[in-house]
């Protein structure tokens, strides 16, 4: 007969859970079962996969950043630090390895618990701090229980010693959690962005936004024109090294969006991708340098503090400060993109000619690069194709050399709006 306590452990956790997440009750079908990607389930089968389509793998909005990185040891070493703090997490650990050495039942429930877990939500693409909040009371159990039974091997003043430093550290998290709770107390940095540039940018001036959580669009009026720019797509194509170093992929956000707008608000919430993804490397520093045209202007920010005293997380996981503290930056445009006169090879992206796209034509075929040949394309034809058509037309251009001599003729370039782009006909 199974142990009534059993039924009582299964019937609280399910209480709590319906509790804590109403919608699983008054939406069920919705939060279950829907088709849309936000169900449950495809978002664990994503956290865990990643998707393809048509051979297009595509990856959870916002998470680009963590392409490459260790799957456990980004946890230790960007993740946990700042959830826990770096004192907690080698006490738990400590108390985790000597669970072992003292074979304590109680201590090795705990540490087997936490265990599990990691190794789970460990192999989750994206990686905030929320998803160890379940294992949050269970690492400082663990430690406590280190703290106490290390106390036993010592005499009287070392365990005195051992007890004012285990009430020094309950004061510093108290404090660190008094200091990181003010930053809800603060002006929100997206708000007070939002509110220079309804006062101090012009109405009728071209706004640019990058797009993700922070792209402050429900927060401007809708009468001012603004474009949402979405890098994070734009990066998760670059894969060419060489094109990203040297600038080509810069060029093309350059021309598509940077050339037509006057002022540019981001928030560190894409620029994370810069760690690891070179194009965005070279992006960031351009832009911040003044060599895209823009000038930075304003920069908001609210970090975790105490009075006279401020903590700087700009080192932690992105997910620990994006939702509710990101930094957020104005640009305004002070004259021309300085990258074409200081690196000849980059001119070609202006599309100033026909010849000017035809290089850039040639350069797309020869490196087998979508950005590239996206960049080329007529606005009309983007818009009717999508991504996948689009790239079947480059590879169409890759198998069939004829069709790259064939384009460097009369009427094989068009001039829309400035630029000149390559004159495509596609049936259907």
């Amino acid at each position: 007969m199974v142990d009534r306590r059993i039924w009582a452990l299964i019937g609280c956790t399910v209480a709590t859970y319906l509790v804590l997440t109403l919608a699983a009750i008054f939406r069920f079908e919705a939060y279950f079962l829907t088709e849309f990607y936000g169900n449950i389930f495809h978002v664990m089968w994503l956290n865990l996969t990643g998707v393809e389509v048509d051979g297009f793998t595509h990856l959870q909005r916002g998470s680009l950043y963590l392409e490459g990185v260790p799957t456990y040891i980004y946890h230790l070493t960007d993740v946990l630090p700042g959830g826990l703090g770096w004192i907690l997490m080698i006490v738990a650990g400590g108390g985790m390895l000597f669970s072992f050495f003292r074979r304590s039942p109680e201590a090795l429930v705990l540490t087997g618990t936490i265990l599990i877990y990691f190794l789970v939500i460990g192999r989750f693409w994206d990686k905030p701090i929320r998803y160890f909040i379940p294992a949050g009371p269970m690492f400082g159990l663990v430690a406590a229980w280190a703290l106490i039974e290390l106390g036993k091997f010592f005499n009287r003043i070392l365990r005195f010693s051992g007890t004012a430093v285990g009430l020094i550290l309950c004061g510093v998290f108290l404090f660190y959690g008094i200091a990181f709770s003010r930053i809800y107390v603060a002006d929100d940095a997206r708000v007070e962005a939002a509110k220079w540039v309804q006062k101090h940018v012009p109405t009728e001036s071209r706004l640019l936004l990058e797009r993700g959580y922070n792209n402050l669009s429900t927060l401007i009026s809708p009468v001012r024109h603004l474009q949402v720019v979405d890098l994070e797509q734009q990066m998760y194509n670059t894969p060419n090294r060489r094109l990203s170093v040297d600038g080509d992929y810069t060029a093309c956000i350059e021309g598509e969006y940077l050339s037509g707008g006057q002022y540019l608000v981001i928030s560190d919430d894409r620029m994370a991708m810069a760690a690891n993804q070179p194009a965005a490397r070279r992006y960031y520093n351009d832009l911040f340098k003044g060599k895209l045209g823009y000038t930075p202007v304003q920069r908001f920010t609210v970090q975790p503090n105490l009075p006279g005293l401020e903590f700087d997380d700009s080192w932690t996981d992105l997910n620990c400060r994006r939702y509710d503290h990101p930094a957020t930056f104005v640009f305004r445009r002070t004259g021309k993109a300085s990258i074409y006169e200081t690196e000849p090879h980059l001119r070609a992206y202006r599309l100033e000619s026909a010849e000017a796209c035809m290089e850039v034509l040639n350069r797309a075929v020869a490196a087998g690069d979508f950005t590239l040949f996206r960049y080329i394309l007529p606005e009309k034809l983007k818009i009717s194709l999508d991504d996948v058509s689009q790239m079947k037309i480059l590879e169409q251009f890759i198998r069939n050399p004829e069709m790259l001599r064939s384009a460097n003729q009369p009427g094989a370039f068009i001039e829309e709006d400035g630029k000149w782009r390559v004159n495509l006909q596609v049936d259907g």
